[in-house]
């Protein structure tokens, strides 16, 4: 009896050790976050989408994320009108420095400004820590929760630190048209975000209407291609030069 009890109770505690474990893997630093939420509504579908995304300088790669996919039925709403998304990253430690941030932001460039974002009593930090608690790589939240990302950040962009405009989200009306749709985002890297300080522009977003999104790099101006094809035209012309002469 006792030998049987004491098997129990062992395997109890293996159970709770890889619970722990589990819910350690979710929510966490260099994990990207994204989060969809309806600005006339009750919910936001906050998930994981894995660890590893610490870009510091722009990135040259694509990496597809298809994984907890997002719907209009677990927003519990009907159509893409109010539906924003957004993304965001944040370390306490590592390679990339202590408290640094990574926001989503449109092409004209994000800022952050000087409160809220020099310690792990930052908004993101509070919003990823309490959805880690589910030991969930998706959660549904209700937006009048204390952590909901649509009221702490994501709604008018300044509660917590994030300026204005540009947003930090973007509006996904467009899934509506037929066709396979997606959105195009940026994703800025803030090596000090206790400083007000404007991010650096590291990779592409793009979130299709299936529910998965790639990181992308990030495009390269129209004026650098202008740059190299006039550079290539300026030594064909002296190299025809040189050949006549």
């Amino acid at each position: 009896m006792k030998k049987t009890l004491f098997t129990i109770l062992t395997i109890a505690m293996l159970l709770v050790g890889v619970a722990g474990q589990a819910m350690a893997n979710f929510f966490d630093e260099t994990h990207l976050i994204r989060v969809v939420y309806n600005l006339n509504g009750e919910k936001e579908v906050m998930t994981d989408l894995g660890a590893g995304y610490n870009y510091t300088i722009p990135s040259g790669q694509t990496t597809k994320l298809d994984q907890n996919n997002f719907s209009l039925e677990q927003l519990h709403i009907n159509d893409w009108s109010s539906v924003y998304v957004a993304y965001f990253v944040q370390t306490t430690s590592g390679i990339s420095g202590a408290n640094a941030f990574w926001f989503s932001g449109n092409a004209g460039g994000l800022n952050v400004k000087s409160r809220q974002w020099s310690s792990t009593g930052s908004a993101t930090w509070s919003v990823t820590l309490n959805n880690g608690m589910t030991g969930n790589a998706q959660n549904i939240n209700t937006q009048d929760w204390d952590y909901a990302y649509s009221w702490l950040i994501g709604q008018d962009g300044d509660h917590f630190g994030i300026a204005t405009t540009p947003t930090v989200h973007k509006n996904l009306s467009g899934f509506a048209a037929e066709g396979d749709q997606y959105v195009d985002q940026y994703l800025y890297y803030f090596a000090t975000p206790n400083l007000a300080s404007a991010g650096l522009q590291v990779a592409t977003i793009r979130t299709f209407e299936d529910g998965h999104t790639e990181l992308n790099p990030v495009p390269v101006p129209a004026a650098i291609y202008l740059l190299g094809s006039g550079l290539l035209a300026l030594v064909g012309i002296r190299r025809k030069t040189n050949l006549e002469a």
